[in-house]
């Protein structure tokens, strides 16, 4: 995925295409400590808009303990949006996840790479 954006990002570069410039290295910026388990996250947002942060752990991750942790993680890098903040009280509390339009572009760019990887 870093090979990608770098052969990208070279090639917007050579073409003085600033704007693809910049959108390659930010990916390359936010790929810095993503997992498999968070590309997961970010599929299954995609298709699953506006879903809940317990929902969300299960269906991605189930041993981790801590539901917020990898969607907070995506929500710091910008690819994953919190707009309704928390919904509910007490232990009804919970997140509401979407993907961001850098989340979708990130997402569709580990897709190319998992294609050429077939």
């Amino acid at each position: 995925m870093m090979g990608r954006c770098l052969v990208r990002g070279l090639d917007a570069a050579e073409q003085g295409d600033a704007e693809r410039l910049e959108q390659e290295s930010a990916l390359l910026d936010s790929l810095d400590g993503l997992t498999p388990r968070h590309v997961r996250m970010l599929s299954h947002i995609e298709t699953h808009r506006g879903i809940a942060n317990g929902e969300l752990s299960r269906a991605v991750s189930a041993w981790d303990a801590f539901p917020d942790r990898t969607a907070s993680e995506l929500v710091s890098l910008g690819l994953v949006e919190d707009p309704n903040g928390y919904w509910g009280d007490g232990e009804d509390r919970s997140r509401f996840y979407n993907l961001s339009d850098f989340g979708a572009l990130l997402l569709r760019a580990a897709q190319e790479v998992a294609f050429e990887d077939i």
